[in-house]
């Protein structure tokens, strides 16, 4: 079953608390956003194209990325937090998709 925006909200929100140094909690804080559902492409293990809804909840400054949650998608695969960019109609690489959030936020050298 799909998530709402409060549910989507509340576990953001969780995973962002379980982040280590108070430092980096708020460097992420900083750059949430209201998040927003979009259906996106992505390839299937197989090599299919495929559809799946992602939420984008973060939004870097200045730049076209943001940060990312699907429970569909790369995040059905095991990788369900992934940086992505906003104006694209995909979900990127699996290659910027991972397993949580501070793999993201340590792979993502943003922060």
């Amino acid at each position: 079953m799909a998530k709402s925006l409060d549910q989507v909200d509340v576990l953001v929100r969780t995973a962002i608390a379980a982040l280590g140094p108070a430092r980096l909690r708020a460097e992420v804080q900083k750059v949430l956003i209201v998040p927003i559902q979009q259906r996106r492409t992505y390839l299937t293990k197989a090599g299919v194209e495929a559809q799946g809804d992602l939420w984008l909840f973060a939004r870097l400054p200045e730049r076209d990325v943001g940060l990312a949650y699907a429970d569909e998608g790369y995040g059905a695969m095991g990788w369900p937090w992934g940086l992505v960019f906003v104006s694209s109609t995909d979900f990127g690489d699996t290659g910027g998709w991972y397993s949580t959030l501070l793999e993201l936020i340590e792979d993502s050298g943003w922060f």
